[in-house]
């Protein structure tokens, strides 16, 4: 019974897998394009930063609705007294490979934004998302 009430707390409140990186990292992407354009000071490299976050953002949107998806399935199977393990192994092995595709994206996306700043750039923003 505790998973399922889990299982249905992340459905309905917790969302998709921007939700959890947002969570676990502190930051939207809105937060995040915020202060890039206050930090940073070339035009041209501060465009690029933002066209990196927004690349991000969107193809988090797009995980988050395939990911609700497979969430609202396997919530249909796990509330079925007959349900097998089986049945659900195929949902929770797309949503695992989802997640981590999710943090990786992260990570390519905080390295690419690493090249768009400067060092005084990067740690006056970290300063500025950490208040």
């Amino acid at each position: 019974m505790i998973i399922l009430l889990i299982l249905l707390a992340s459905l309905f409140v917790g969302g998709g897998a921007s939700t959890v990186l947002t969570f676990v990292q502190g930051h939207t992407p809105a937060e995040i394009k915020k202060v890039v354009k206050k930090e940073v000071a070339d035009e041209k490299r501060k465009d690029a930063a933002l066209e990196i976050i927004d690349a991000w953002a969107k193809e988090d949107k797009k995980q988050d609705k395939a990911l609700g998806k497979e969430r609202k399935e396997l919530l249909q199977i796990v509330t079925r007294y007959d349900a097998q393990r089986t049945e659900t192994e195929p949902f929770t092995a797309r949503i695992d490979a989802s997640i981590h595709e999710a943090d990786r994206r992260f990570l390519d996306m905080r390295f690419q934004l690493k090249e768009q700043l400067t060092k005084a750039e990067w740690d006056a923003a970290v300063v500025r998302l950490n208040q």
